[in-house]
């Protein structure tokens, strides 16, 4: 259920809300994929997997460290 949630129901109601950056960790695939407010629909800024560092393009200098997150 709560996959589910992350992936379909919260992507529509944070977009519907105005939420500008929704990033959503996946500790099944040790990933953490950040999605960016588009006009109509989310734009993927990037899928970060163990070694690369997650970005975000709203909050300038935030950063995350995949590995780290699964550690």
């Amino acid at each position: 259920g709560s996959r589910r949630r992350d992936l379909v129901r919260k992507k529509k109601l944070y977009l519907a809300h105005g939420v500008l950056e929704y990033w959503i960790v996946d500790p099944e695939a040790s990933s953490v994929i950040v999605l960016e407010h588009g006009e109509a629909a989310w734009r993927e800024h990037g899928l970060f997997e163990r070694g690369d560092i997650a970005t975000s393009t709203v909050m300038k200098g935030v950063v995350a460290a995949v590995s780290e997150v699964f550690e």
